[in-house]
């Protein structure tokens, strides 16, 4: 299941919409950029009790890589927003086959 929200993020960003205003994604792809990073890929890492899990690789200044725990939904949007690849452990949809 994939919230309201999330779901039009993505659409937004698929489509290259802007909102008038930054969105939530919008300002999370801001931080990063001004940051001096990039968001190098998402990954959905695992289902647990039919709930999905995902990372969030972010690739900084001075070669600096880290992976922040993400709700698969915002991680797409923002991997979406910021035109990186998305991957989804083999297991994972292994398993979310049979759920």
């Amino acid at each position: 299941m994939i919230g309201f929200f999330e779901a039009q993020a993505i659409d937004r960003f698929v489509k290259e919409d802007r909102a008038p205003r930054p969105l939530t994604h919008d300002l999370l792809a801001g931080v990063v950029t001004a940051l001096g990073s990039t968001v190098s890929r998402v990954e959905v890492t695992h289902l647990k009790e039919g709930t999905f899990y995902a990372v969030i690789h972010l690739d900084g200044p001075d070669g600096r890589h880290a992976e922040v725990d993400a709700r698969p939904s915002d991680a797409i949007a923002l991997a979406t927003a910021a035109k990186a690849p998305i991957f989804v452990a083999e297991a994972v949809l292994e398993e979310s086959a049979t759920v």
